[in-house]
């Protein structure tokens, strides 16, 4: 996208790679990072052609990032132990899910029950990034031990 969420990230001190097939949202992002005087990495690629590595991350972050669970397979070994994954994405019964997919809780809390801990499994109604209006939206994240 147009890295916001990176942005906000590189502010409260993180070193952030953001990773987009966009070079038209990367150079957006750049230009927002530049303004605010804040670092931020960015790579040109398709994610999921993009290597994601072993052990290499202690914050992914899949925000409005779809609900790709091939992606999540990939993502759960490049964090490091004590790292973190957050998203935040449409819940699979909400009204935009029928076009742009989502998440069902059910299906998250599986896929990190073994060598994750929960700490946030949240299905709540609210103000979504993407639609701009108040939609079913799902909130998690997990902590690797």
């Amino acid at each position: 996208g147009q890295g916001r969420n990176a942005i906000f990230l590189a502010t409260q001190g993180w070193k952030v790679t953001g990773v987009d097939i966009s070079d038209k949202g990367l150079a957006m992002a750049r230009d927002e990072a530049a303004k605010q005087k804040v670092k931020l990495e960015t790579v040109q690629s398709d994610i999921a052609k993009y290597d994601l590595g072993k052990d290499r991350w202690d914050l992914v972050t899949m925000i409005y990032a779809g609900d790709d669970l091939k992606l999540l397979e990939r993502i759960k070994p490049a964090v490091k132990k004590g790292g973190l994954f957050v998203t935040e994405y449409f819940a699979a019964d909400s009204d935009v899910a029928k076009s742009a997919g989502g998440w069902d809780p059910k299906v998250l809390e599986a896929a990190f029950k073994d060598g994750w801990k929960i700490l946030r499994d949240d299905h709540v109604k609210d103000l979504s990034d993407w639609v701009q209006r108040k939609t079913e939206l799902v909130r998690f994240v997990a902590q690797k031990l």
